[in-house]
């Protein structure tokens, strides 16, 4: 029971340390994304646009277990939440809410892989306080559950004992 406890406190530490490494990845990513709207005729964004979209991204990309709704996201800018949605679509291509979900999704199959937690506590530490909300969004994101997905990632877990259900696809969002 000790080294079980041990080993879930290690996962939490490793994730929370992925967390905070995925806030460098955002750059590049976001770079990708201004380079992509600026080919699709988005209007050219302001030094000062610039750092709140980086600053926001970086925001989202620690607080992912947290409110991260519009208004929240809005109220960090100190700008509201018609002009954050412009911004951010015009510096992303997406829209805030499909990024925050698209990063949920893509922290949670990481944790799923990663680690033994089980998949309430995932949910919780993406953001989901109903575990049956985070299985239906992350169905309706991988098209499979998180179990499947994880038994697919993670053959030989112990949590594997039934075969069957339907690959997972990359992402809806």
């Amino acid at each position: 029971a000790w080294a079980a406890s041990y080993l879930r406190c290690w996962s939490r530490t490793v994730s929370l340390a992925r967390r905070m490494a995925s806030t460098h990845r955002v750059t590049s990513r976001l770079l990708r994304s201004s380079l992509y709207s600026k080919a699709h005729g988005a209007k050219r964004l302001s030094q000062e646009d610039r750092r709140a979209i980086d600053f926001i991204c970086g925001y989202i990309a620690s607080n992912l277990g947290g409110d991260l709704s519009c208004s929240r996201l809005a109220e960090e800018l100190y700008i509201g939440q018609t002009k954050l949605k412009a911004l951010f679509k015009a510096a992303t291509g997406t829209s805030p809410s499909l990024y925050v979900a698209r990063e949920r999704m893509e922290e949670a199959s990481k944790l799923l892989v990663e680690t033994d937690s089980t998949i309430a506590e995932i949910g919780r530490m993406v953001g989901y306080t109903k575990p049956g909300a985070f299985t239906e969004a992350f169905r309706k994101n991988k098209g499979c559950t998180p179990m499947q997905f994880r038994r697919q990632r993670w053959p030989n877990s112990s949590e594997q004992y039934a075969q069957g259900g339907t690959a997972c696809r990359n992402s809806a969002l």
